[in-house]
């Protein structure tokens, strides 16, 4: 969502980077690799490569959506009671289709520019035909969080008055309570999880904002009833706005290090939505899994143990910036091919830190780059698990980052790039990896960009599988390992 405060953004945070290949690599990873190095001839006799494996590069064989179980990448709409519940059907369908298994579909509005008063009956009630948006996910395998955000609107048009700093007085902590308690006996059962309230260190002057010390106050008191209400349902917290604001960080520290921490399920940051990449907010972009395990710490460290929520990732291109959707701010529009390539990127960047991700301002039909790449990721991520392994990956790229990963049945993924700038033309880098105690039968390089798929070839000598002959491009390749 939009943070607006004066209408500007401010950015901050700090750039981490290696120099050399690692002995122990985590699933984790930023290497700047170095120049590649003769491999030396094996001590054994590699098994032979059958013959009758086609090397041609093949278009890409992806799941059928009804097999798609939970990608952990969601889609983002509030505001849904300004279009019929009719108009949201087609959509609800088609969720799978794009990669999508879960949702933040919030029928009030989420951002307190957005609100409109002649929607203010959606405080007091949720019509029954928008409830069953929720049922038609739920049977669809979808999980959906409802954001409670509150704008008082009622009590507002019947001349009543509430602060700039909500739910700091008796009267607007009592309405609030009243409208968590109707949207979880309305909703209980078939949505996944509820998050108090979006981005509530946002847009002042729209009455969005809560102190943290009032954050904490209502959480204490909204979380055990909905506990009460919709036992089986998760509760989201934090959920504040683009992480490269310079309050952000410490705004979601005070909620981070207070006991109210460990009542939650999940936390949410919106660290993905401000454009960051070795171009434009370099600092944030290379630094970005150092700043996440400092997040984390911090959350365990009080009590945490739960799920982590990237949410709002965005790359915007001219066009969604500034036809589309329209937004103030200190954004960096690229080519759409070129932030469909960022968006790759990110996606397996936080599910190599098993982090959710929830994407933003996005739309397969009006984006198609970026929706084909958040489809194909989408469906070649799910059931896999960030998991550590040994990898050696040497390439003519300064800047190689990968990631690790392994499926239900053992078999082992890495996704790697070439960290440097993105381009129109990407840049290709040769280069070869090795994966220390493993046996491979295939290897396959899957690409999501150009939704192409290609066998390699690779020797299995003294217990690690190398695949030579690799080129790096300027997206995540995916490697899949079947093991023996």
């Amino acid at each position: 969502m939009k943070k607006v405060t004066g209408f500007c953004i401010l950015m901050i945070l700090s750039l981490v980077s290696c120099t050399t290949t690692a002995t122990q690599i985590p699933a984790t990873s930023i290497v700047l690799s170095n120049t590649p190095t003769k491999t030396p001839a094996p001590t054994e006799t590699p098994e032979a490569t059958p013959t009758e494996i086609d090397y041609r590069v093949q278009p890409l064989i992806i799941k059928d959506q009804s097999e798609l179980v939970d990608s952990r990448v969601s889609a983002l709409v509030s505001g849904v009671v300004r279009n019929p519940s009719s108009e949201w059907e087609d959509w609800v369908k088609g969720l799978k289709y794009d990669g999508f298994t879960r949702t933040r579909f919030t029928l009030n509005f989420s951002d307190g520019p957005a609100v409109d008063f002649s929607y203010a009956f959606i405080e007091n009630g949720l019509p029954d035909d928008y409830i069953d948006l929720f049922r038609q996910m739920k049977d669809l395998g979808i999980k959906s969080r409802y954001s409670l955000s509150f704008w008082d609107m009622a009590h507002r048009q019947t001349g009543g008055t509430i602060s700039h700093n909500r739910l700091s007085t008796e009267g607007e902590i009592d309405r609030y309570l009243t409208y968590v308690e109707m949207v979880a006996t309305s909703l209980k059962g078939l949505v996944d999880s509820y998050e108090l309230w979006n981005e509530p260190d946002a847009n002042y002057d729209f009455y969005q904002r809560i102190e943290a010390e009032d954050y904490l106050r209502i959480a204490r008191l909204a979380i055990p009833l909905i506990r009460e209400i919709d036992p089986q349902a998760k509760i989201v917290l934090v959920s504040t706005s683009s992480y490269t604001d310079e309050n952000t960080p410490e705004y979601s520290m005070k909620i981070l290090q207070s006991d109210v921490i460990a009542l939650a399920d999940a936390i949410s940051l919106h660290t993905v939505n401000n454009d960051a990449s070795p171009v434009f907010r370099s600092e944030y972009y290379y630094g970005y899994d150092a700043m996440w395990k400092d997040i984390k710490q911090v959350a365990e460290a009080n009590g945490f143990h739960g799920e982590y929520f990237a949410d709002e990732l965005n790359y915007r291109s001219d066009y969604s910036l500034n036809t589309l959707q329209p937004e103030p701010g200190n954004y960096h529009p690229y080519e759409p091919e070129i932030a469909a390539k960022y968006i790759g990127r990110m996606i397996a960047i936080n599910l190599g830190m098993d982090i959710s991700v929830g994407t933003s301002g996005t739309n397969a039909i009006e984006r198609p780059f970026e929706g084909k790449m958040i489809r194909n990721m989408a469906f070649l991520f799910d059931g896999l698990q960030a998991y550590p392994f040994h990898v050696d990956v040497q390439s003519e790229s300064n800047f190689v980052r990968y990631y690790t990963f392994v499926d239900d049945i053992g078999n082992k993924y890495i996704a790697v790039w070439h960290d440097g700038e993105a381009k129109l033309v990407s840049d290709n880098f040769a280069g070869s990896i090795s994966v220390a105690d493993t046996s491979a039968i295939s290897v396959t390089a899957l690409d999501p960009f150009n939704s192409t798929m290609q066998a390699m070839r690779f020797t299995n000598v003294e217990n690690q599988v190398l695949i030579e002959d690799i080129a790096l491009t300027d997206y995540p390749i995916i490697y899949q390992i079947m093991v023996r």
